[in-house]
């Protein structure tokens, strides 16, 4: 606030029947003004450029802060990896003069890069491809800090350590990573809950280092269930090779099976992803046979081949409990034409997540929608592939798939569809967060303004208990006509919702 001479000058506790008071004398002095940056040496005068304010402005340690963190980036991105500053203060009555001595030192470059720690199945070469940072380049802080995020990434590792060794004049560096691995072997399982009466349980049992190349093999099996009967099973078998011929190009193979009573549908077949990874973006490709039949209602029976395209950028700071960045998720997959099947079908879609902390409240914000047409000689979206909205996973505080035009299978659907998923979370305690949600969408065959007339509205709030990293998620909702139906849906899950 500019109270630069502010300090506590006593106190005083009073008790007066069965409280105490405590009372504070403090001494604020003058509000003091920045009125002038200097830069020495004077070549670095540009810098003053980052400043987010004209001076003169008030002082706040905020504003030199912001102002020095990005003086600091500037030097340590640009291979000045000693680089160090000292902040001096000038007083003149209610003015200030603020001078930066830089010493940004030498260029540093890396001589030797040593990886500690792997058992002996585990080849360093794994470790070296997800360091951003070779031998003989400059040491950049911003590729460092990639370098042990991509390490992490690869899940082979439990933790990491690194050292930065310079010679006598600081000109080299030698690097020491040490690194302790995870369990190979993995199993792992989560369970969720609705109230309108559906349970889900998740298996996955996975190999993290198959062929002690960080390839992964993975078994899942998923499935919903009620009081009555198994409704939905879904199984596959994923194999995923980070480095496939080349450095960050992932190859998966996945051949899949799914069942879903309320969808009316049983479909089978095999998925290939071939996926370019560069820091924050993933950019991926992917080719798709499937068989796809009904299993009651008026038979459908058809082949549905294709090629897909996607593009994702993540710039979450923690994908497990987000508290500031973005993702954003688009794809387009095309199917039948040259690619065969017997449908021919264009779907694309858009995944944005935004979210920003204030002190301790955080406001997350989801908007995703999607669209699917048919082009000749296909005439209509067989309903099988049609967009379900509603319920846990989509819009909570409404009936699972109750959202769209009804279709024959007794449920509702749409070829287009849109969703925004909105939170506050509120901080209470180091393991446990308050939430308050609105979630509305639309589901509907027409694609224009008329849409709208399918519009549902969710609401409630809820809990996020934590275990360690990962929250237990507690929501109870309802939507606009509670009313009059008196709905209320609780659900119970691991993770956030998004």
């Amino acid at each position: 606030m500019g109270f630069l001479d502010f300090r506590i000058i006593d106190y005083k506790i009073t008790k007066k029947e069965s409280f105490h008071y405590l009372y504070v004398y403090v001494y604020e002095g003058t509000r003091k003004i920045i009125k002038e940056i200097f830069i020495d040496p004077d070549t670095f005068s540009f810098l003053l450029k980052f400043l987010k304010k004209k001076l003169p402005t008030f002082y706040s340690e905020d504003f030199l802060h912001s102002f020095e963190e990005k003086v600091y980036s500037y030097f340590t991105e640009n291979g000045f990896f000693f680089f160090n500053y000292e902040r001096l203060v000038e007083r003149s009555s209610d003015t200030l003069k603020i001078i930066y001595k830089l010493r940004p030192g030498k260029k540093v470059k890396i001589r030797e890069i040593k990886i500690e720690g792997l058992s002996p199945k585990t080849r360093k070469k794994i470790i070296l491809d997800a360091i951003e940072l070779k031998e003989g380049d400059y040491l950049l802080l911003d590729k460092l800090y990639l370098s042990v995020k991509n390490v992490y990434s690869m899940g082979i590792i439990r933790s990491l350590d690194y050292k930065v060794i310079p010679n006598s004049d600081s000109t080299e560096v030698d690097i020491h990573f040490n690194v302790k691995e995870e369990k190979m072997r993995a199993l792992r399982s989560g369970y969720g809950y609705s109230s309108d009466g559906f349970s889900q349980f998740r298996l996955e049992l996975e190999h993290l280092n198959v062929f002690n190349n960080a390839q992964r093999l993975a078994l899942l099996a998923k499935s919903y269930f009620n009081a009555k009967s198994f409704l939905h099973w879904e199984f596959s078998l994923r194999y995923q090779d980070p480095n496939f011929v080349i450095k960050k190009n992932i190859l998966e193979l996945l051949p899949f099976y799914y069942f879903d009573k309320l969808e009316d549908v049983i479909r089978f077949g095999f998925e290939s992803r071939y996926m370019i990874k560069r820091g924050a973006w993933i950019f991926e490709t992917n080719l798709i046979w499937q068989n796809v039949r009904t299993i009651y209602k008026s038979k459908e029976l058809f082949y549905l081949n294709g090629l897909g395209f996607s593009y994702t950028q993540d710039k979450r700071d923690n994908i497990l409990d987000t508290k500031e960045g973005y993702r954003i998720y688009k794809f387009i997959n095309a199917y039948g034409s040259v690619f065969g099947g017997t449908e021919n079908l264009l779907k694309l879609g858009y995944d944005f997540s935004f979210f920003e902390t204030f002190k301790t409240y955080t406001i997350a914000f989801r908007f995703t929608g999607g669209s699917i047409v048919p082009y000749p000689p296909s005439e209509i979206v067989p309903y099988s592939e049609r967009f379900l909205l509603g319920g846990e996973g989509s819009l909570r505080g409404v009936k699972r798939y109750s959202v769209g035009d009804y279709d024959i299978r007794g449920i509702k659907s749409g070829t287009n569809f849109y969703l925004i998923n909105f939170e506050i979370r509120k901080v209470l305690t180091s393991y446990l967060k308050f939430v308050i949600f609105f979630d509305t969408g639309t589901c509907s065959n027409i694609f224009s303004y008329k849409s709208f007339k399918n519009n549902a509205f969710g609401f409630g709030m809820g809990f996020r208990y934590f275990f360690g990293i990962l929250p237990f998620r507690v929501d109870l909702g309802t939507n606009n006509y509670f009313l009059r139906t008196k709905e209320l849906f609780l659900y119970l899950g691991l993770g956030h919702y998004f």
